[in-house]
């Protein structure tokens, strides 16, 4: 009996689907999530924490990335691949802004500090130990605006935030359990994890790889390709030419 139950355990661990999530902050403020995504598509929060360094996020990755038999992917809020063109922009920024209620504040050379240093600092280490790992650049404020048209600012609308990203995935046992409560790192973090797992079942555009638009100057990627998933739905079907 003890047998087939450890059999029932590991072929439910192979047939859910890890998706990780990081938000980088200021020391003590660095949000980091993990969920899980069943069959039948149903995801549940299994991990939440908010962290003194990103040196801290990067083990809390490595330690859980280790152990998933299927793991589908990391959303990462920090620009995962770089331009050299006019103001830094890349295709993605263009698109965003040109989406309808898209927030207008998403601008490469504004984003600094630890978005921008402890992010790629923790996606290169996560690539050199995983080459095949599936990373999403994930911007959870704009994302959310984008989607309901809503302020995105924590201390403004975070009730409404929190209920909304938890009719999606379900954090009610984690939070009751571990006692957690919600602050922005880690809603930042698990609304990366979310855009992640959504964006690759839903097939989002890949802003990343828009093909269809003029070059915005040389591409740089210090972690190698990666992916900037936005829906779909909320990306214009006509572009203006730059």
């Amino acid at each position: 009996m003890a047998s087939r139950s450890t059999d029932s355990e590991r072929n439910k661990e192979i047939t859910m689907i890890m998706y990780f999530g990081f938000q980088p902050g200021m020391d003590g403020n660095h949000g980091v999530a993990a969920l899980e995504e069943d069959p039948t598509g149903r995801r549940r929060c299994v991990a939440m924490a908010r962290l003194k360094t990103a040196d801290a996020a990067l083990r809390w990755f490595l330690d859980r990335i280790a152990c998933a038999m299927n793991l589908g992917g990391i959303g990462i809020g920090t620009l995962t691949e770089w331009c050299l063109g006019s103001s830094g922009d890349r295709p993605g920024e263009v698109l965003m802004r040109e989406a309808p209620a898209s927030d207008p504040s998403i601008d490469p050379n504004a984003i600094v500090g630890a978005v921008a240093l402890g992010g790629m600092g923790v996606l290169i280490k996560l690539r050199e130990h995983r080459h095949d790992l599936v990373v999403s650049e994930a911007h959870p404020r704009a994302l959310y605006t984008a989607l309901t048209g809503g302020p995105s600012e924590f201390d403004v609308g975070g009730i409404d935030m929190c209920r909304w990203l938890s009719r999606r995935v379900d954090v009610d046992a984690l939070m009751a359990n571990a006692c957690i409560t919600w602050n922005s790192a880690q809603w930042g973090a698990l609304m990366s994890a979310w855009a992640c797992a959504e964006g690759l079942k839903a097939g989002w555009h890949d802003l990343h790889d828009a093909q269809h638009l003029p070059r915005f100057g040389t591409p740089v990627r210090p972690a190698g390709k990666t992916k900037f998933l936005w829906p779909v739905s909320i990306t214009p079907t006509s572009r203006r030419s730059r």
